[in-house]
């Protein structure tokens, strides 16, 4: 008998092995691990048969709150109103909640007493009141209320244009205010390539400023005009193009008086053109050479400001001016604004502080219509600025950059309360080489709502998909210009989220990739930029001491990615070009760079041509036999 019953005990102890396998066991994940609903995409089928449920036949909602059906309406007529009003039936019914006529009320409507995009949504559970009403401030506030009602109380989640998770659990309600918000930035726009056209996403996400339709389903955009993004002034005085030698801003000199004109009258044609256009950009060209006229080096010694003791002739070559060449560009800029303001009450003129501009001058300030984008182009990126200092190295001059630009934008606050930033978020130089800024990004984003910043731009990969991060990326960054006060834990709530859903049942080992390489460069002395070599943050040696914890890591991955076993191969791109760094081989190089011309990759922003890794710096030397013959090289 005693015999039986110790077989019995050894069978069932061994009886999960048999069905789970005790010896695939998952690594200890470095994050906690966070459950999210079932992913539903285009691609998945239905269950070949579906269980149903008998219809439900209790209250509208539950004494508890539950929302049971709804009844769909909206105060307004707008094809925006009309739209949120279908968005909100659409996910109530996704998530089983019965729409229906008669039911428990759900009211769309504007009130022009709350600020732009924000929304106040309240609840009143039982009696005659009994109902529900989504206020936004302009036609873009109600879609907001709609989709964040529905993230934040439905689970709904929308990570990219093809990939939501509308889970059927319990949507419950609370007596008075449901949920409220008022915009941290009036300006949020996103480019990076995966969702820089996509309306719906952006829209779901808060993203106000984008390249996708404008239809006015969408509540209307903060939008440029055709042309008048960036790097307008070639353009608008017709001197030139974007990249071109800036040309003389001087009122004070035939030239300049000239070049003012002539962006007055194209100023105005863009405006006939696009009555949608609520916002312009007079902005220096993307070149370090502007006008050395008498007239403009008079103008650059009445503007000049002198910040204190850091050097800024160490980043721009024959920047002396201190604030000179800003003060220059400013008063042109102002002048445009002044002559506009009365025609065009809502339009708001921008312009730069970039290069040989960051710096702010002194005995000018910008007019009430005009908006000053600060561009973090020479900072650090690997570590917050606020802590970059403790990072300071031998020789580090971009923390010294880091410190002159924070100098700078404290300035520009003194005397502008319209500040908008152009961020940068991917290594330029190298699209598809790991970029490890996560540890950074939320820092920063609270850093610039903290000082006043009004517009954000954090520019990404904006010209092809992603080998690297820049799905997770993309979504992360609307996060937080929606909220920049998010914790830690909510930022890597969502980071979780986001990686269960876009790689499947791997994502834990994708996560411990970013937790280790996010450690590397934050334990690093060296600060880096946007032009960064693939070796720069994470050295050599500290990636040959990990590699095969990485390789681990993605082969796991992609083993069991199942249906997102294409969106992990693609990531994956960025750790084989690190591989095919520290081990060259001519055979692995060529099958590498025939992959990414096969999935359209770029490899980084100037190349027009997709010129293969292994012609670019640093790997030209270690691929000698594959860079071209020089008679094969094309000349100018």
């Amino acid at each position: 008998m005693k015999r039986s019953l110790i077989i019995l005990l050894i069978a069932a102890m061994l009886l999960p092995c048999l069905f789970l396998g005790c010896d695939n066991q998952e690594p200890e994940a470095t994050t906690p691990v966070v459950t999210t609903p079932e992913v539903t995409t285009p691609e998945t089928t239905t269950p070949e048969e579906e269980i149903v449920e008998p219809p439900y036949d209790g209250p509208d909602i539950t004494p508890e709150g539950v929302l049971k059906r709804a009844s769909v309406v909206t105060t307004g007529t707008s094809e925006s109103e009309l739209y949120a009003a279908q968005e909100l039936a659409k996910y109530l019914s996704m998530k089983k909640i019965e729409v229906k006529d008669g039911a428990f009320p759900i009211t769309l409507s504007i009130d022009e007493t709350l600020d732009n995009d924000a929304f106040v949504i309240t609840a009143t559970l039982s009696g005659d009141g009994a109902g529900m009403t989504i206020a936004g401030g302009n036609e873009r506030g109600v879609l907001y209320g709609v989709y964040k009602f529905l993230e934040e109380l439905g689970g709904v989640r929308y990570f990219t244009p093809d990939l939501e998770t509308v889970p059927t659990t319990d949507l419950t309600l609370k007596e008075g205010i449901v949920l409220e918000y008022t915009p941290y930035f009036e300006s949020r726009r996103l480019n990076w390539n995966c969702v820089r056209a996509e309306a719906d996403w952006c829209t779901k996400q808060g993203v106000n400023a984008h390249d996708g339709a404008t239809d006015a389903k969408y509540g209307g955009l903060q939008t440029y005009g055709s042309g008048l993004f960036v790097h307008t002034l070639g353009a608008l005085t017709e001197t030139g193009d974007g990249l071109s030698p800036n040309p003389c801003l001087s009122l004070d000199s035939p030239e300049g008086q000239k070049n003012f004109q002539t962006t007055l009258k194209n100023l105005r044609a863009a405006l006939e053109k696009d009555p949608t256009m609520n916002i312009a950009s007079v902005s220096q060209n993307d070149k370090n050479e502007y006008c050395q006229c008498d007239y403009c080096k008079a103008s650059y010694a009445y503007y000049t400001y002198h910040t204190g003791d850091v050097n800024h002739v160490d980043y721009v070559k024959n920047c002396a001016e201190k604030g000179g060449a800003a003060g220059n560009l400013l008063a042109f800029v102002n002048a445009i604004a002044e002559e506009l303001e009365d025609e065009y009450p809502n339009l708001v003129i921008d312009t730069l502080a970039y290069n040989y501009t960051q710096a702010a001058p002194k005995n000018i300030v910008p007019r009430e219509n005009v908006c000053i984008r600060v561009c973090s182009i020479r900072v650090c990126f690997m570590h917050p600025m606020t802590v970059c200092p403790e990072h300071k190295g031998p020789n580090n001059a971009q923390w010294t950059r880091t410190k002159l630009f924070m100098t700078d934008f404290v300035n520009w606050g003194k005397i502008c309360d319209r500040i908008y930033v152009w961020d940068y978020t991917t290594n330029f130089r190298y699209y598809i080489a790991p970029f490890s800024n996560f540890g950074a990004i939320r820092e920063n984003m609270k850093f610039y709502h903290e000082n006043g910043v009004r517009g954000m731009f954090p520019q990404g990969n904006s010209q092809s998909i992603s080998g690297e991060f820049g799905e997770l990326r993309a979504y992360l960054l609307a996060k937080l210009m929606w909220n920049p006060y998010m914790s830690q834990e909510e930022y890597d709530r969502h980071m979780n989220e986001f990686l269960k859903a876009y790689y499947g049942a791997g994502w834990v080992y994708i996560r411990q990739f970013i937790d280790k390489t996010t450690q590397l460069v934050a334990n690093a002395d060296s600060c880096i930029n946007i032009y960064e070599e693939p070796l720069q943050s994470i050295s050599k040696e500290e990636y040959l001491a990990n590699e095969y914890f990485f390789e681990e890591l993605w082969s796991k991955a992609e083993a069991i990615a199942g249906d997102r076993a294409e969106y992990v191969h693609r990531s994956r791109l960025q750790w084989r070009c690190i591989q095919i760094l520290l081990h060259p081989n001519n055979e692995d190089a060529l099958a590498f760079a025939e992959e990414i011309e096969a999935l359209g990759i770029r490899w980084a922003e100037g190349d027009n041509n997709n010129i293969p890794i292994y012609q670019m710096d640093p790997f030209k030397g270690l691929y000698p036999d594959l860079q071209p013959k020089p008679e094969e090289v094309p000349t100018e």
